[in-house]
């Protein structure tokens, strides 16, 4: 049998980012002024740092969450788009396949 070894482990303990806390504490609360609280105590960062950084990820997921409708059509040339809904075709099985 080998000889055993003293082995020393050293836990290294980093504190979450502001992106991760905010996540985090959306799970745990619905208000936003809690959200975060929580998201302060848990980063290690004042409230005002971390309310800095909830209101730019905000601004950056609107900017990605945009919808931009464009139109070419120039509004005197009388062009309309029209939508029409197509019946989807249904198979009718004869009754000698159906199982039951």
């Amino acid at each position: 049998m080998p000889a055993v070894k003293n082995v020393r482990y050293v836990t290294k303990r980093e504190l979450p980012t502001v992106d991760d806390a905010l996540y985090a504490a959306e799970g745990l609360t619905a208000d936003y002024e809690e959200r975060l609280q929580v998201a302060a105590e848990l980063s290690g960062l004042s409230l005002d740092e971390v309310r800095a950084a909830a209101d730019a990820q905000a601004a950056e997921m609107a900017k990605k969450s945009t919808l931009r409708i464009t139109s070419t059509i120039r509004s005197n040339t009388g062009s309309a788009v029209v939508v029409e809904r197509r019946r989807t075709r249904s198979v009718a099985m004869p009754r000698s396949l159906t199982l039951a």
